[in-house]
């Protein structure tokens, strides 16, 4: 009788502690993440053949970021560079 009570007891010591999970984050605090550099930042700032980016050392230095990735959509549209502050790649 006395191990069915230690085995409910650490069933239920169990179940709080997994009862307790972090926080998930939100569809919304996703996207907090990546934060833009500023505006058109031009090719040379994205230029591939310097590693790490002008895009990625700026915003590790000025703005205290992990990292930072370069976006560009189309041949039309501007480059942005984006500083992340989750991951560093």
């Amino acid at each position: 009788m006395k191990s069915v009570y230690i085995f409910i007891a650490l069933f239920i010591f169990f179940l709080a502690v997994l009862g307790e999970s972090p926080e998930k984050i939100g569809a919304d605090e996703k996207f907090k993440c990546l934060e833009e550099y500023g505006g058109d930042v031009g090719p040379t700032f994205c230029n591939p053949k310097f590693f790490p980016t002008l895009c990625r050392q700026n915003c590790r230095s000025f703005k205290g970021a992990k990292g930072g990735k370069c976006v560009k959509k189309h041949k039309s549209k501007p480059i942005k560079c984006f500083c992340d502050y989750c991951k560093d790649d």
